[in-house]
């Protein structure tokens, strides 16, 4: 039998790393500290020119190039902790009671088939680290990072004053969407005649309707229910009243609705609610359209009582009641709106039961896209010029950032616009143009990678899937949401100008747990919390998944990846990558967030078959079925250049960033932020990260996520709840 030479020998552990503990952590830090899940590998400014790194026409796929290598690697993959290859084709969808439950994804029919586990996945784990390593460029960005982001904000801290109803009309010639502005005219008793109110009392142009007339108005529409009355053309009589002073609160005018029916059906004007606040006896009829959101105040509660109309047309009374003001919406403030919407959705994408605690747009974003009769808030520009500054689907709600996540790459990281600027993963595991469909058919708009991954083979003596005892329900995956700008950039003012993102993001392996297999045992004694199990099966099953099986640990793989001319700047990066030290481990697979997924990838340099330009010329022209091949230390002298070659392109800090991102830190728990007990030490698994954000948010000096490559561990505090502080 072949023995398989472990590749060049490293330290174990990078010098910043603490000792592997299988207690909770050490004395007097981890009950009180955590470590997020997710961290992030910096990305330092490139030199587009360097020899090894920069950018550059890659090689043509017709013939061996020169001073390149072409060849296959062997590779073994072993499981460190349970690995969760998902079958989505025969998982049983999510209902209302049960979450989606799926088991293990087989190469073949058979029952007793091996585990699948795809080239394409090993392909995009390796990609991923290749990006970081060598400070390459994005391969892609995802689309939800296009738009801007947009933060909860307290009422106080925004501007109600000077929002203004308004219904958006069309687009102009230019693109720019066109909207007309609803405002109320001022009616002291120094203004006008009319309706006089006392003066500095303040006056909401948008009528107030009571949400207890949403069905019968439904009924009267033809419509299904209230939540479908967002948008509609009515007409009511409103009346104009004063809201007493209220807990602090200074008293203000408002236009209260009595009657409100299809148009041209509506009846006599009766009394309205609070009658007593009325100031003036004498009705408006009016047309408009409703902004109806449906929410609630508080969410899932009944404190809110009132929507709201925009007015288009007074129909009776005197027409100086309102000021209607034409308003163009540029083009960047509708990509912020569009922003607004998205992080509403992201922000309760894990929760179920959304039209019973939220407005539309949380549960149905798609209502809320900029059309000829969305009927929403706009803030006006400055000194009120027609212009709008920003969009707001409620009064109180979100602010958006002036950038969105991609507006901060840089243009040297961003992915590759042009086939001659490809960095080394674009020419490694090849590129697509962004926008390949707007390109002239004579430029080049792709490169086919110059790396490819036999499907891994399971190479286990023993059972490769692992039937669980009865399906166990995960904690939920939370998708890293980049409205926690403090963890996303690298200053604490978010996506303004002048800030940088924090860098690539990379999942940790929870480093205590890895060959634990008393941890991974969903039941039995085990020294610390598991925290890949629900904390509250059966709550929001729609977002949660259960496992019936896994691949267990122990499990190998075996696969060659195949590389055609790669410089040896580029296979020094890759077999680095494939002999990291003992205690690196890759992550695969669902659930990485929960510590699944963590697998050792070694290369056989023993078997490895690599060849240079010089020797695969003399195979072609002698007909050499087996040419020479590098010896297995001239791989190891190739694998060990890479650091020196990343230290003189400026990549040192970039390179221990990785190895603690492979290797993880032992001692502290590894899951989302969650609040600790009432003494600030660790407190059993949650299902709302959420109140970990807003009670940092409170604080003096809030958290940010700490750097990787700090030489010490970038640990999170515990929060005290709200009542405890």
């Amino acid at each position: 039998m072949t023995s398989r030479r472990p590749g060049p020998r490293r330290p174990a552990n990078p010098p910043t790393q603490q000792p592997r503990s299988a207690q909770p952590g050490p004395p007097g830090a981890a009950p009180h500290q955590f470590l997020n899940p997710f961290n992030f590998i910096a990305t330092p400014e490139r030199d587009v020119e360097h020899p090894d790194f920069g950018d550059g026409t890659p090689t043509s796929h017709e013939s061996f190039a020169a001073d390149t290598y072409s060849g296959g690697i062997e590779v073994t993959l072993t499981t460190r902790t349970p690995l969760l290859l998902v079958d989505q084709a025969r998982a049983r969808p999510a209902t209302d009671h049960a979450p989606k439950r799926a088991s293990t994804r087989r190469a073949g029919t058979s029952s007793t088939a091996p585990p699948l586990l795809n080239g394409s996945t090993v392909k995009g784990m390796l990609r991923s680290a290749f990006e970081a390593i060598t400070n390459s460029r994005y391969g892609v960005v995802s689309a939800r990072h296009t738009l801007p982001v947009a933060v909860r904000q307290q009422p106080s801290a925004m501007n109600r004053k000077s929002l203004k109803p308004a219904l958006v009309l069309g687009k102009s010639p230019a693109g720019d969407w066109i909207a007309t502005a609803v405002d109320a005219l001022d009616l002291t008793e120094d203004a006008t005649d009319y309706y006089p109110l006392e003066s500095d009392t303040p006056l909401h142009p948008g009528p107030w309707v009571p949400n207890k007339y949403g069905p019968a108005l439904a009924a009267a529409l033809g419509l299904s229910g209230p939540t479908q009355l967002d948008n509609q053309v009515v007409e009511a009589w409103i009346h104009l009243q004063v809201h007493p002073a209220d807990r602090g609160r200074r008293s203000f005018g408002l236009w209260r609705v009595s009657d409100i029916a299809p148009p041209g059906r509506l009846a006599q004007p009766s009394r309205p609610e609070n009658p007593g606040w009325t100031v003036f006896n004498e009705p408006i009829k009016v047309r408009g359209r409703l902004l109806w959101t449906h929410s609630s105040f508080p969410a899932g509660g009944r404190k809110k009582h009132d929507e709201r109309l925009v007015v288009t047309d007074i129909l009776a009374g005197p027409g100086e009641l309102f000021s209607f003001k034409l308003v163009v919406i540029p083009q960047q403030v509708a990509r912020r709106f569009e922003g607004i919407i998205e992080s509403f959705r992201r922000a309760h994408d894990t929760e179920s039961n959304l039209e019973q605690k939220y407005g539309s747009y949380v549960w149905d974003p798609q209502r809320w896209r900029l059309a000829p009769g969305r009927t929403l808030y706009i803030e006006l520009g400055p000194e009120q010029k027609p212009t709008a500054k920003s969009l707001y689907p409620a009064v109180i709600g979100r602010e958006p950032f002036p950038l969105a996540p991609v507006d901060l790459i840089d243009e040297k990281h961003a992915p590759a616009q042009e086939y001659a600027a490809l960095s080394p993963a674009d020419r490694v595991f090849g590129w697509v143009h962004p926008s390949a469909a707007d390109q002239p058919q004579s430029e080049p708009t792709a490169y086919r990678s110059n790396l490819r991954v036999d499907p891994p083979v399971c190479d286990s003596d023993t059972a490769a899937i692992t039937t669980l005892e009865s399906p166990i329900e995960l904690g939920a995956l939370n998708t890293p949401k980049t409205e926690q700008f403090r963890f996303y950039t690298a200053d604490a003012k978010g996506y303004t100008e002048g800030t940088r993102l924090r860098g690539r993001k990379t999942f940790l392996p929870h480093r205590d747990t890895l060959d634990d297999t008393d941890y991974w045992k969903p039941r039995g004694a085990t020294s610390r919390t598991r925290e890949y199990l629900a904390a509250q099966p059966g709550n929001k099953p729609k977002i949660k998944t259960a496992v019936t099986s896994w691949v267990p640990i122990g499990t190998s793989f075996r696969t060659t990846i195949w590389v055609q001319n790669l410089s040896e700047a580029e296979l020094a990066a890759l077999l680095w990558l494939l002999t990291l030290p003992e205690g690196a481990v890759f992550g695969i697979g669902l659930g990485k967030p929960l510590g699944f997924g963590s697998v050792t990838v070694r290369a056989d340099l023993d078997t490895t078959r690599l060849h240079t330009h010089d020797q695969m010329r003399q195979r072609y022209r002698h007909l050499t079925a087996t040419p020479d091949a590098l010896t297995p230390d001239a791989l190891s002298a190739i694998a060990d250049s890479f650091p020196e070659r990343a230290d003189r392109a400026g990549l040192r800090a970039v390179r221990q960033q990785f190895l603690e991102s492979v290797t993880g830190f032992g001692g502290f728990p590894v899951h989302y932020p969650r609040l600790g007990r009432a003494d600030g030490t660790a407190s059993a698994p949650t299902e709302t990260s959420y109140e970990w954000f807003v009670q940092n948010n409170k604080q003096s000096n809030p958290n940010a996520l700490p750097a990787l490559g700090g030489n010490r561990p970038p640990t999170l505090p515990y929060l005290k709840p709200a009542e405890d502080r």
